[in-house]
């Protein structure tokens, strides 16, 4: 006689209806903390979990040790910690081809590597805020007023600078931890 979660198991690799929500629900969840982190990425992250859990419920590998809920979360977690590993690559700069880009006369190599260091922190610190900032710093960008943009955002002008400051606050953090991160990376 099989168990409930072998059941589960079955009924979920046959496309039972109520055993792939039950499975759906308990990997978002599972995946949850790591949604923010991952947002440039995410239907593909939960993607690539739905596949791994399927491949390895296939293959027979869970055995019972801890609950089923409990193997699917660490399966998840496994697979966003893989994803965040895979886009937080430490960049490197080929020094040959800064000195080629360098003229004699008006920029020092160190100014090239410094410049594609913070064009590099820069991405990063955009893909880690959220549609409405991206959007206010574009029409900024665009050397829009804060009165033609509460216009098109139809929100008051004092509003709108709030949430700029909000965003800069934002960006500002995000910078910070990832300074911290390579930090303590290099230490």
């Amino acid at each position: 006689m099989q168990s409930p979660e072998q059941n589960l198991i079955a009924d979920f690799l046959a496309g039972e209806a109520e055993a792939v929500r039950t499975i759906d629900v308990w990997i978002k969840r599972a995946a949850f903390p790591y949604q923010r982190r991952l947002s440039h990425v995410w239907e593909d992250v939960l993607q690539s979990a739905y596949m791994e859990i399927t491949r390895l419920l296939q293959a027979g590998s869970f055995r019972g040790e801890a609950s089923l809920k409990t193997y699917l979360w660490r399966v998840v977690n496994s697979v966003c910690l893989t994803s965040i590993r895979k886009h937080t690559s430490i960049e490197t700069v080929d020094i040959e081809t800064v000195f080629e880009k360098v003229d004699n006369n008006s920029v020092s190599p160190v100014d090239v590597v410094l410049q594609k260091e913070s064009e590099s922190m820069a991405l990063r610190v955009w893909s880690d805020m959220s549609e409405d900032c991206r959007d206010l710093w574009q029409m900024i960008l665009r050397g829009m007023s804060y009165d033609e943009m509460s216009t098109i955002k139809g929100i008051t002008s004092g509003t709108l600078r709030v949430r700029v400051l909000r965003c800069r606050e934002k960006a500002v953090a995000v910078r910070e931890k990832i300074l911290q991160t390579k930090a303590v990376t290099f230490d």
